[in-house]
C-alpha cells in the first residue's frame, strides 16, 4: 500500500501535563509526522479486518492464522498479517509523489492520494517529461533551491504521473481520493502545507474521509481479490455535451442553476425574479461536474461559487 503523506487530517493526541510542546518548527514537524504514521496505521489495521472478515472461510486450512493459506491467485499466501499492515510513508519529492507499482508477486496496492476542489480536470495535466539535468545541483542557495525542485518536478512530469496513477489506474491498483474541502461547505477544507489539527475543520473531515473510504472499500473490497483488476474512485471523463440544471440553495433563497455549455452558469430564482449569470470557465464548471462524479457535491459547489465569484482561479494561473 502506498500513501501520499502530504496531510492527514486525523486529530492528534493530547499531550500530558509533563510533555512539553515542542518550540523549534522542526521539533513540531516531526512530533506530525509520528501521529500521522500512527493515525494511518490505525487506519490501515481497521481495513486489513474488514478485508479479512469479507474473504470466504472456507480457503483457510486446518490450523492456518491471520493470512495464512488465504488464496488470492491460486496459491496459497504465507504472509504474516503483521506484514500486511505495514504503510510505508515516504517523501514523495520532485520526481514521483505518489509512487506506484512497488507492489510484488502482483498483490493488490491501495494507493491513496489528497485532492484540492476542482483540479482533476484532463487539461490542467500535461505531459511535460524532458530529460533531467546531468551533474550536481546547486544547493547552496535557497532559491537555486527552489527553483531546481520545481525544474525537477516539471522536466519529471510528475504531476502528470500522478494524476494519471489516480484517474487510470494500472493492472492491481486501487486508488483512493480524499477530499480536502468539507464537501457540505466548499469554504472550508484543509491545506497541504499544514500539519496543525484544525478544531474547527477537521472533526468535520474526519468523519467524511471515514466515509469516503467505506464508499471506496464498498465499490472494490470484491475486485482486490481478482488478479488483474484495478479502480478509482475518480474518472476523469468529461461528458462530451455536458449539461445539467440542479436546485442550488443561496443564503437561504433558491435558485435553478443551469449550465448548457460555454463558459457561462445560469442562475434563475425560484419564485421568479432577474437572471444571474456568471462567466465561471468551461474547464472550471467540468472540474466540479467531475467532482461531483467521485463526492457528489455539486451543488454544494455551485452556491460556493455564486456567492464567492473570487473563489473561481483564473486558468491562466500557472498554479
Amino acid at each position: 500500500m502506498s500513501v501520499k503523506p502530504t496531510r492527514t487530517s486525523s486529530p492528534a493526541p493530547l499531550l500530558r501535563p509533563s510533555e512539553a510542546t515542542p518550540s523549534h518548527p522542526l521539533e513540531k514537524v516531526g512530533q506530525a509526522l509520528q501521529h500521522a504514521a500512527k493515525s494511518v496505521n490505525t487506519h490501515v489495521n481497521r481495513v486489513v479486518d474488514t478485508f479479512e472478515a469479507r474473504l470466504p472461510t472456507g480457503v483457510k486450512p486446518a490450523g492456518a492464522k491471520g493470512w495464512e493459506g488465504i488464496t488470492l491467485t491460486g496459491k496459497p499466501l504465507r504472509i504474516p498479517l503483521e506484514a500486511l499492515k505495514k504503510v510505508h510513508l515516504v517523501d514523495g519529492g520532485a520526481l514521483d509523489n505518489l509512487p506506484m507499482g512497488y507492489n510484488k508477486n502482483g498483490l493488490p496496492a491501495i494507493g491513496a492520494s489528497l485532492y484540492t476542489r476542482a483540479t482533476g480536470h484532463p487539461a490542467d495535466h500535461h505531459n511535460t517529461t524532458k530529460p533531467l539535468p546531468a551533474g550536481n545541483l546547486d544547493s547552496t542557495n535557497v532559491l537555486w533551491n527552489a527553483l531546481n525542485g520545481y525544474t525537477l518536478m516539471k522536466d519529471s512530469a510528475s504531476d502528470y504521473n500522478d494524476y494519471m496513477d489516480r484517474t487510470k489506474p494500472q493492472a492491481n491498483q486501487f486508488m483512493l481520493t480524499l477530499p480536502t474541502w468539507d464537501l457540505t461547505d466548499p469554504s472550508k477544507g484543509d491545506s497541504t502545507l499544514k500539519f496543525g489539527y484544525d478544531n474547527k475543520v477537521d472533526p468535520a473531515l474526519d468523519g467524511q474521509s471515514r466515509q469516503v473510504t467505506r464508499n471506496f472499500l464498498r465499490d472494490f473490497l470484491d475486485d482486490l481479490r481478482v488478479p488483474g483488476s484495478r479502480g478509482t474512485n475518480y474518472k476523469a471523463e468529461v461528458p462530451k455535451d455536458l449539461r445539467f440544471d440542479v436546485p442550488v440553495e443561496v443564503k437561504g433563497k433558491q435558485y435553478q442553476v443551469s449550465y448548457a455549455g460555454g463558459d457561462t452558469l445560469v442562475a434563475t430564482p425560484a419564485g421568479g425574479g432577474k437572471r444571474i449569470e456568471l462567466a465561471v470557465g468551461k474547464q472550471r464548471i467540468e472540474a466540479m461536474y467531475l467532482d461531483n462524479v467521485a463526492f457528489g457535491d455539486l451543488q454544494n459547489q455551485l452556491a460556493y461559487t455564486l456567492t464567492n465569484p473570487r473563489s473561481v482561479k483564473p486558468s491562466w494561473l500557472p498554479f
